[in-house]
């Protein structure tokens, strides 16, 4: 009987470490291959359903041995998150990836200790709910920040630096443009690509700062579209993708390949990356899109 109950708690631990390293491996696939849940995505979905799962399993199997055998079994499940975080390095993203397996680890140490590591009943619970909510913080606020850290070296996004954009772009009727001419207070420039999934899943985001700003001067929102000439791109083709899609946010175009030691060079390494400039055409802003949208309206007051 006794030997029945410890094999199912192993047996559901097992199911449950199955499910999350599924989950995992939706999460980090290229090109849009993830899923959306909760509207997270991404490592900050990775982070918040690892995170719950893994403490999930360290508690029954804390529970399935009765605490016997502490460091044999805390040795075996600590080490499950490394099957899975390896693929991190394979995809060429160790950095950003700290956090989630940081966050996958600790789940583990403080599910070990809120298991009955600990005496003190209200400190387990008192533990176990205020990381959880460390969990949530991170998942749903943090990670935004973290991405700007990562990418730009900033947490908010801000930049400090004189830094100025001079880029020729295509406009909607073909006609080649200096950046600068656009005359607004304030431009946020989406630069997407044509093969990158999450582009299109953040157009919808696009949309709508387009037509919460569209009826004031201070503020233009503009999707740039970095175009590939070797792959057969022509000028007007994210035209012609955004405005298909149902959007009506106006779409500029640069050529990608032509302009590649001069987009790297103000971080345009990989796609979508967001940048606000002034009206003087110096770049204030690098990051994430909801901080960026946090920045507009601040300056906007």
């Amino acid at each position: 009987m006794m030997r029945g109950r410890v094999m199912r708690k192993c047996a559901a631990a097992a199911v449950i470490f199955v499910v999350y390293a599924c989950l995992y491996l939706l999460t980090i696939l290229p090109r849009g291959g993830y899923f959306t849940l909760f509207g997270l995505e991404g490592f900050a979905l990775s982070q918040f359903l690892g995170s719950i799962l893994l403490f999930a399993v360290t508690l029954l199997l804390q529970r399935a041995t009765k605490y016997r055998y502490r460091t044999w079994y805390f040795l075996i499940v600590a080490l499950l998150p490394f099957v899975s975080e390896i693929l991190i390095v394979i995809c060429a993203a160790p950095y950003a990836a700290v956090p989630d397996t940081v966050f996958k680890m600790s789940a583990i140490i403080i599910a070990w200790y809120a298991g009955g590591f600990s005496r003190h009943r209200m400190l387990r619970v008192a533990v176990s709910a205020g990381f959880l909510a460390t969990v949530v913080a991170m998942a749903f606020f943090g990670w935004d920040y973290w991405y700007n850290f990562v990418r730009y070296g900033s947490f908010s996004g801000r930049s400090s630096s004189s830094e100025k954009i001079e880029l020729t772009v295509t406009d909607s009727n073909g006609d080649e443009v200096p950046l600068s001419s656009v005359s607004k207070g304030y431009v946020l420039l989406d630069f997407w690509s044509s093969s990158c999934g999450y582009c299109y899943k953040a157009m919808p985001e696009i949309e709508r700062l387009h037509d919460k700003y569209k009826f004031t001067d201070k503020v233009g929102v503009y999707a740039v579209f970095c175009r590939f000439p070797s792959m057969g791109e022509m000028p007007l083709k994210g035209d012609s993708i955004v405005h298909g899609r149902g959007y009506t946010f106006p779409v500029l175009s640069v050529d990608y390949e032509g302009n590649k030691a001069l987009m790297e060079s103000h971080g345009v390494v990989r796609f979508p990356a967001y940048m606000i400039v002034d009206s003087t055409g110096t770049v204030v802003y690098k990051g994430a899109l909801p901080p960026a949208e946090r920045f507009l309206d601040g300056s906007l007051d």
